[in-house]
């Protein structure tokens, strides 16, 4: 998952793909390990195949996970742990922080059952709510 390169938020490039926050790359695992370079991780082969670029090249802040036997894993050296953001974003942890991980769970059920490319964040906002990812706003009014 991109969430943004460098200190732009918007749309921008990465090598020649145009990305904006939020956008998921998925790469099957077949492709990924006919491609993969030895001592590349999988994130690293999955970014280099859509952008062309090494990730450590890069000004890019995102999170890496997977698809196994049907279930996501929220592990990534590449992504939630690397050192080359030096801890701009993430907390160093390989696993995504519950917030990172309940959306990501919303946008690939979202694929999954309706076929839908895009999940807005307007549709993320009611069930972070509920779940107290976020707070609603009359549980801080005082």
């Amino acid at each position: 998952i991109f969430y943004q390169n460098g200190d732009i938020s918007k749309d921008f490039y990465v090598g020649n793909l145009k990305c904006q926050p939020g956008y998921i790359l998925l790469l099957e695992a077949t492709t990924m390990k006919r491609i993969q370079r030895k001592n590349e991780t999988p994130h690293a082969t999955t970014f280099r195949h859509f952008t062309g670029l090494n990730v450590s090249d890069t000004n890019i802040i995102g999170g890496g996970f997977s698809i196994q036997d049907g279930d996501l894993v929220d592990r990534s050296g590449t992504f939630n742990a690397p050192s080359y953001n030096f801890g701009k974003f993430h907390d160093q942890n390989r696993t995504m922080n519950a917030a990172e991980k309940f959306v990501l769970e919303i946008a690939i059920a979202n694929w999954r059952q309706c076929g839908a490319q895009n999940t807005k964040v307007e549709d993320l906002i009611e069930p972070m709510k509920a779940f107290g990812i976020i707070p609603n706003k009359k549980d801080t009014a005082q």
